[in-house]
C-alpha cells in the first residue's frame, strides 16, 4: 500500500496510468479504479471504468466530500503477463504436486 497526496484537479485516468507505469513500475493496463472512504467497509466500494469521465467526476466529488479516499487499482493481467509472474505460477504448481496430501481432504 502506498499513500499519495494529489490535488483534486490532478485526479484523472491518465494520472493513475502514469502513477502505475512510472511510480509502481506496472505495465499492465488498468481495468478498474476502486475507491471508498478510508474508514468504511469494502462493501461500500465504488469504481471507475475505462476512462469514463462521469465516473471520474464522481471520484473527484467523492474525494472532495470525504477529504481522503482509499483507492485500489485493478489491472488487466490477461493483456500483459510479466515473465516473473509466470515463473511464480510454475513454481507454485510444482510445490503443490510435491505436497499432494491436501488434495484428498474431502474424500471419506
Amino acid at each position: 500500500m502506498k499513500t499519495v497526496s494529489w490535488e483534486l484537479y490532478d485526479i484523472s485516468w491518465t494520472r493513475f496510468s502514469h502513477f502505475s507505469r512510472h511510480d509502481e513500475l506496472i505495465d499492465a493496463p488498468i481495468r478498474f479504479i476502486w475507491y471508498k472512504k478510508r474508514d468504511k467497509e469494502m462493501k461500500t466500494v465504488n469504481y471507475v471504468y475505462d476512462e469514463c469521465s462521469e465516473d471520474m467526476f464522481m471520484l473527484i466529488y467523492f474525494a472532495k466530500e470525504a477529504g481522503e479516499a482509499e483507492i485500489f487499482i485493478e489491472y488487466d493481467c490477461t493483456v500483459h503477463i510479466e515473465p516473473l509472474a509466470s515463473q511464480y505460477l510454475t513454481s507454485s504448481k510444482h510445490e503443490d504436486r510435491q505436497e499432494g496430501g491436501n488434495e484428498t481432504v474431502n474424500n471419506f
